[in-house]
Order: structure tokens, then sequence, then C-alpha cells
């Protein structure tokens, strides 16, 4: 029986797969680091919240909870409309002047720990 495939692949299909795999792995790992992000920041926000306005674990609990629903709503949209954190951002701003793109700390801070 005559074997038609190659065993052997040239070094521009070898590119090709190896730069598949680089984007599926950098598309797992953002997506890993996004989430981790973003339980982070509600930890900390959870934090505050129990901190300086006695939050306790009911209420804790029920704010995790409605977090998580306004992001399974962003994932189907609403009433047929696209809705995104983007979304969020604006309605603080437009409503009550909280900007996030404004901050009394410098990025370069967090980074380095200070």
């Amino acid at each position: 029986m005559k074997c038609t495939r190659r065993l052997m692949k040239s070094e521009k299909e070898i590119k090709k797969i190896c730069q598949k795999n680089v984007e599926n792995t950098l598309r797992e790992k953002h997506a890993e680091i996004s989430q981790d992000i973003a339980y982070q920041t509600m930890a900390v926000v959870m934090c505050v919240l129990h901190n300086r306005f006695g939050f306790g674990g009911m209420r804790l609990q029920a704010l995790k909870d409605a977090i998580e629903d306004e992001f399974a709503n962003m994932k189907t949209g609403i009433l047929g409309r696209n809705y995104t954190t983007n979304d969020c951002v604006k309605f603080l701003k437009d409503k009550y002047n909280i900007d996030f793109s404004e901050t009394r700390y410098i990025a370069e801070e967090w980074r380095d720990g200070k």
C-alpha cells in the first residue's frame, strides 16, 4: 500500500503549526489571567464594603451573585442589544461623574507594589 502522506513538514508548515499553538495558548492564558484579575478586584471591593460600610456575609454573597448575573446578561445582551462593561463605565460617568480613567494613583506604583 502506498502512503501519500508526507512524514516531514516544511519549515513554513512547522512555523504555521507553532504559530497556531502559540495563539491558542495565549488565548487560554489571557482568559485565565482576566478571570483572576476580575475576581481579585471583586475581592478588594468586597473587603472595602465590609471594612468601611459594614457589609456582612449575606450582603457580600448577594453582591457577588448580582455581579455574576450582570456578566451573564453581557454574554446574551439585553433586549437584542449588546451590553458590555463599557456600558457600565459610561453609566457611572454620566450619572455620578465617576471616571475610571482618572485615578489618584500611578500605574507604575501599583506594578512595583508601592
